[in-house]
């Protein structure tokens, strides 16, 4: 009779294990979870805790003399959701103004001169000088030429400058 108290004992234990597993697998299943049972195309839904950050409490610094708490997003009636957490921003190099100069003066360098004249008038004038100083002296001579005397007088005197400056400075 011990026999087979023991081998139904054994026979229970299986099939329950049978049955938990079966349905963990289902469960699992049903989130998304299991790669071959996914939908393509669909993402699987965010269970609690997946996909947040940790709050990040601000360090004690030596002008205060306690922590302050975090604000929190969430609403206290449970009514509304959080807010999505902002990706943080990546640094950005400020853009070198003789770099810029000379991609544009290698640009111009192979414009017809009459199209560059029109260019110019629309420009910047505060910037044309170091793009004129960036620019073969044949091709800058011409584009001067066609602009008005006194726009082209005032070019040449920035361009100058531009010229006697250490190389440091632009």
């Amino acid at each position: 009779m011990a026999g087979k108290k023991g081998k139904g004992l054994v026979i229970g234990i299986v099939v329950g294990l049978l049955v938990l597993g079966g349905g963990g697998f289902a469960a699992m299943a049903a989130m998304g979870k299991v790669p071959f049972l996914a939908k393509k195309g669909k993402t699987p839904p965010v269970t609690y805790g997946e996909g947040k950050e940790p709050s990040k409490a601000k360090p004690l610094t030596e002008h205060t003399a306690e922590a302050k708490p975090a604000a929190t997003t969430a609403d206290p009636a449970g009514t509304k959701p959080d807010a999505p957490a902002k990706k943080p921003v990546a640094a950005v190099e400020p853009p070198d103004p003789v770099k810029g100069a000379k991609k544009i003066a290698s640009v111009w360098n192979n414009m017809e001169t009459a199209d560059l004249v029109k260019i110019a008038k629309a420009y910047p004038q505060a910037e044309l000088p170091l793009i004129l100083t960036r620019m073969e002296a044949e091709k800058a001579a011409e584009l001067l030429a066609g602009l008005d005397p006194a726009t082209a007088a005032k070019l040449s005197q920035e361009m100058a400058k531009i010229a006697g400056a250490p190389s440091k400075a632009l």
